[in-house]
């Protein structure tokens, strides 16, 4: 079983020599993510941009030692922390801006936005997930974080793909044409150089109205025992279901004057719940 709180996989006694493997808590990577955020910005602070770039990298490169060297299953955030800490591979959400510095602010950002899921036992955990992505990433992207919108938003859809269902779960057929529309964002080739601020809005917009599809299929498959959701997150899919029909066509005039958001992310990233669970065995 994982316990939390050690971050500890307890196995059960055996052959001789076996022992407990740590985890990295995704609490514990957050908090090591912070810490290493508010270095770099105060670098950034002093001008020292060189310096904030170097501990922006120093934090990446351990933090993939960790993860690769991690016993625990690369699945869920787990597969997707691991290739946002990997700089030598060029990633879809790296197109979104040019400057390494950006560049480090963009996976940082997207590393805290991960939401704690490392397998799925309910389609309700999906609701949830996107409905927090959603409820930070529309006025985020209003604000003019159109960049840090999109690269949450595919931290999320990556997250939720590299998660996988219970037997239960995956046995159900309301599970596949749920999700359907998020499987159907196939990965491309990173581009090689830069998106245009307008590319950039459509990165963005092309993962939420992927949400939107999700959600509205789980709504029509809301009878199935296994769509559990408590009704403070039903009330919130509601109302995001109403205010996607009055969304604003996309300010791409605004988007395209537009440079890389450079505010702090961290206080108002989705609020999701710190517990995690490993999938049955």
């Amino acid at each position: 079983m994982l316990d939390e709180a050690q971050g500890r996989h307890t196995g059960q006694a055996g052959l001789a020599g076996q022992t407990d493997h740590a985890y990295l808590p995704l609490a514990t990577l957050k908090a090591m993510l912070t810490d290493a955020d508010q270095r770099a910005r105060a670098y950034e602070g002093a001008g020292r941009m060189e310096a904030a770039t170097a501990t922006y990298d120093t934090f990446l490169r351990l933090l993939y030692t960790l993860l690769a060297d991690d016993p625990a299953p690369r699945q869920g955030w787990r597969s997707v922390a691991l290739r946002l800490a990997d700089e030598r591979q060029r990633l879809p959400i790296d197109g979104l801006v040019a400057a390494q510095l950006d560049l480090c602010h963009l996976r940082i950002t997207a590393l805290s936005g991960l939401p704690p899921i490392l397998s799925l036992k309910q389609i309700g955990e999906v609701a949830a997930t996107l409905t927090a992505a959603i409820s930070w990433g529309a006025p985020a992207y209003n604000a003019g974080a159109i960049r840090e919108c999109g690269a949450i938003y595919w931290a999320t859809q990556q997250t939720l793909l590299a998660a996988p269902p219970t037997p239960t779960l995956a046995g159900w057929s309301g599970y596949a044409y749920a999700l359907a529309p998020l499987q159907a964002l196939v990965e491309q080739s990173p581009s090689p150089t830069p998106l245009s601020a307008a590319a950039c809005a459509d990165f963005a917009w092309e993962l939420r109205r992927s949400f939107d599809a999700t959600l509205a299929r789980m709504d029509q498959a809301g009878t199935s025992p296994l769509m559990q959701l408590p009704m403070e997150v039903r009330m919130a899919s509601d109302a995001t279901a109403r205010g996607r029909s009055q969304q604003p066509v996309r300010r791409l005039a605004q988007a395209q004057q537009q440079p890389p958001y450079r505010g702090p992310l961290l206080g108002i990233l989705p609020a999701y719940s710190t517990a995690e669970t490993l999938p049955d065995q």
